[in-house]
Formats: structure tokens, sequence, C-alpha cells
């Protein structure tokens, strides 16, 4: 439209493997292939609204022990609230397959989650921001050690500095918590 609202259909092909696959003394060959369309969107609400998003049907094949294999819809949402020149509030909504993150089984992750990322631009050279999420992971198709999920909280605040055009400074603090389904598997963590 002329205020730039869009709609589209997105299609994706993708072959995904282990690099480190021949290197491992492991049979399982965690290669797939994986397929997906859907459809993608931009929304201009407001002057200070915008939403964007995507909605895919998603189908996932291992060449190997097709109970890891995944076929479903993913999505992820996005508003973004601009009431100032100098606040930004970015929200999100998703849910996606993540790649495979267990090395040693072929597990991937079904990542559920959402997130609230404020950000305040204090002067023209320091930009104040902050970020809280929620995620679930659940782990799927691991065939050695059985499915597990994560309950993962994260609470974080950073502090950007662009000193000149092609120089930018940060620094952050990032509060981590994670219970789980695995045994051992909950920690606590800060980083900075």
């Amino acid at each position: 439209t002329p205020r730039d609202d869009r709609l589209g259909i997105e299609g994706r092909v993708e072959r995904g493997r282990s690099p480190h696959d021949e290197f491992r003394a492991t049979l399982l060959d965690n290669a797939y292939h994986q397929d997906s369309v859907g459809v993608v969107g931009h929304w201009i609400a407001t002057g200070h609204s915008t939403v964007d998003g995507r909605v895919d049907w998603v189908r996932r094949d291992y060449d190997q022990r097709s109970t890891r294999d995944f076929s479903g819809a993913t999505f992820r949402a996005a508003h973004t609230w601009t009431p100032t020149g100098k606040v930004t509030v970015v929200s999100s909504i998703y849910r996606d397959l993540g790649p495979v993150v267990d090395v040693q089984s072929g597990s991937f992750v079904l990542v559920k989650g959402v997130a609230v990322k404020p950000s305040w631009a204090a002067t023209d050279k320091l930009t104040l921001g902050g970020d809280a999420e929620y995620n679930i992971w659940e782990y799927r198709g691991d065939p050695i050690g059985g499915d597990f999920t994560h309950h993962v909280r994260t609470f974080g605040l950073n502090l950007t500095y662009q000193a000149t055009p092609k120089i930018q400074l940060q620094g952050g603090y990032l509060h981590e918590m994670r219970t789980s389904t695995a045994a051992l598997a909950d920690y606590k963590d800060d980083v900075v």
C-alpha cells in the first residue's frame, strides 16, 4: 500500500547437517532436509505502531531415524511501539524450530517464547536497552535419552555508545534462569 503495508508468500528449502559427524565416534547422522511455505506481512497500524509477522508450515525429514521428523506450524509476530522519537518497545511471540543442538544425540529444539525489548536513546550516541524473555525449549527426537524440556527466563540491561560512525561500544548484564525436566540441567547464571 502507499503506507508500505505488505503481505507476501515465502518458501524455503534447507539442507542441514552437523559438519563434524564424520569426525565423531557415533553412528547417528544428523543430516536433514527441511521445506517450509508461509505467509509474511508488515502492517503499519499507526504512526507509532507496526506489526510484523509470519506463519509457516514446516516439514523436516531426517536422513536417519524418522522418529525425529517434524511437520507442523511455526510463527513469529512482533509489535514495535515508538511512543516518542527516543523510546522503542519491541514485543514478540514465536514458535520456531531450532537446529540440531545436542551433537551427541541429534535432538532438535522447538522453541516457544515471548519477549519484550525496550530501548531509550538518551542522546544521539548513548542508548539504554532492556530484555525480558521467557522461552520453552522442547528437545525432540532424541533417540538416545528421550525428550525433555527447558524453561528459560532471561532479564537484562545493556548500554550502547556510538563513539564514531564506525565504532560502537557495548556493555551489558544478563540474568538467566533455567528449569528443566532433564536431570541436573537447572541453573541460574549472570553474564556481563
